[in-house]
């Protein structure tokens, strides 16, 4: 569906980094899909409460590249129709600290915006996935 509208699928792996930074100094915009749990090569930030490992991809092309972020949604309206609703822009600066630190600080702000989404319109957002698999697997040993 996403390539019928002439969106390009950029993969994972160092080729795909490569991929989004060319696209970034032409000034293209790129979509992270950052709601997954990330595994080891993750950052873990509070998430409802828990540790989560989320994607430090955001955060680190927008610390490393000054390129802005901006957190959004597709809702879906009628079955066959979707509205997308972006937030305002955030730019990602150093904090101060280390890379580190500031990758865990923005990767925090965003994944804090999916949880207030989450929370503001729960019927919309349904996990298919263990998202707390890499901090907390003892949660799905009875499922």
């Amino acid at each position: 569906m996403r390539r019928r509208v002439g969106v390009e699928i950029i993969g994972t792996g160092p080729a795909a980094a490569k991929d989004m930074l060319k696209k970034l100094a032409k000034n293209e915009v790129i979509g992270i899909v950052f709601d997954q749990d990330a595994g080891e090569d993750g950052v873990v930030v509070e998430f409802f409460g828990r540790p989560a490992s989320a994607v430090r991809g955001p955060a680190v092309l927008a610390l490393r590249t000054g390129a802005a972020f901006c957190c959004g949604r597709a809702i879906n309206d009628d079955g066959s129709r979707h509205r997308i609703i972006m937030e305002e822009a955030a730019f990602p600066a150093p904090r101060g600290g280390s890379e580190e630190e500031d990758v865990r600080y923005w990767t925090q702000f965003y994944m804090d915006y999916l949880e207030k989404w989450c929370r503001n319109q729960p019927g919309l957002y349904m996990w298919m996935h263990r998202r707390f698999k890499t901090t907390a697997p003892e949660i799905y040993e009875n499922l």
